[in-house]
């Protein structure tokens, strides 16, 4: 799993390699940063004066992670409850724990954009966008023959980037803002890749005439932190 945070004002991007789930409460254990040591993060901003999302999980990949009651991450993290005090306390961590997650971070490549290619990068952008509850379409616009959608989101804005693009009726700026979207879904058929706002919709024949979607040749996204 990989989280985009910012915080500070500065933007990183940080292997998790815990996660603690407990309402508006959640956090994980990820780097700080200068990474130079692990911490734990809120989900959420308490400093603001309204509920504010500072991270956005980007690739929600699970591999050789272990789950317990609330919390699920690598087994050397969560079972180790000397750590987890020292990471609570802010204390310095043995080196050789350090050392094994900064070899991680080395070996993880985050792209400028994320390709949509098969169910687990579906996944991952629908995980990046919330399932897009709640969402707003803020612009549609043509680029070097490319239909570009930014979509705000809790904590952010998911920009795709679509080659052949077709929109449905509905698709235009604006949509979203008196919360048409309450959840969305991605599938794949004729060699096109499908986005709607109804995620009961796996199919064309499924789509709703007065709902949002929209499909390409090639679909590829970014995100951005407000």
């Amino acid at each position: 799993m990989i989280a985009r945070i910012k915080k500070n004002g500065i933007v990183y991007d940080t292997v998790v390699f815990a996660f603690f789930t407990d309402g508006w409460k959640t956090k994980i254990i990820g780097f700080n940063e200068t990474f130079q040591t692990l911490e734990y993060i809120s989900f959420y901003d308490k400093t603001h004066p309204y509920i504010h999302q500072q991270m956005i999980i980007i690739d929600g990949s699970e591999k050789e992670w272990i789950k317990n009651d609330k919390s699920k991450g690598y087994d050397w993290i969560v079972n180790d409850t000397q750590l987890l005090k020292l990471i609570k306390k802010s204390r310095d961590i043995p080196d050789d724990i350090l050392s094994r997650c900064l070899e991680m971070q080395e070996n993880i490549h985050i792209p400028d954009w994320f390709e949509v290619t098969d169910k687990k990068s579906a996944e991952n952008l629908l995980g990046a966008g919330g399932y897009f509850h709640d969402g707003n379409i803020e612009d549609i616009t043509v680029e070097s023959g490319e239909t570009v959608i930014a979509i705000s989101v809790w904590g952010g804005k998911v920009r795709f980037r679509l080659k052949e693009a077709e929109l449905s009726d509905n698709c235009q700026i604006g949509y979203g803002s008196m919360g048409e979207i309450y959840d969305s879904n991605i599938f794949f058929e004729d060699n096109r890749i499908f986005w709607t706002d109804s995620e009961d919709v796996t199919c064309k024949d499924e789509l709703y005439d007065d709902s949002c979607y929209f499909s390409a040749s090639k679909m590829l996204w970014n995100v951005e932190l407000n």
